[in-house]
């Protein structure tokens, strides 16, 4: 079990590592994708370039970062177009409480006789 402490330390570095660790796989991709050749000879510059810098890593996790870096991406794209979407149904809420506080009231105005 953590201590108040270290939970707190946690909470406060696992958001931080997070976001690190998707910026790394942003990079990554967007690498995989500028580079020619087919899928798997891209994934294997890819490790080559990985072990260049000392980090032994398997072709599956190179494989399962990219994969992982367009789920993050297609996300990112969901939330924007939930986001445009609230953004326009509030607005048009807006509008329609705007026009129907404009119409005029009381008697006679609907036709009826007072």
């Amino acid at each position: 079990m953590r201590s108040a402490k270290s939970f707190d330390l946690y909470q406060k570095t696992a958001p931080h590592k997070l976001a690190l660790l998707k910026k790394e796989f942003a990079e990554q991709l967007e690498r995989f994708r500028k580079m020619p050749g087919t899928r798997i000879e891209r994934m294997r510059i890819l490790k080559e370039i990985r072990v260049s810098n000392g980090e032994q890593v398997p072709l599956d996790r190179i494989e399962a970062e990219i994969r992982r870096a367009i789920q993050y991406e297609n996300e990112e794209i969901l939330a924007k177009i939930k986001q445009l979407t609230d953004s326009v149904l509030d607005s048009r809420s807006k509008i329609r409480r705007s026009t129907v506080d404009a119409r005029p009231s009381g008697p006679g105005v609907d036709g009826n006789a007072a």
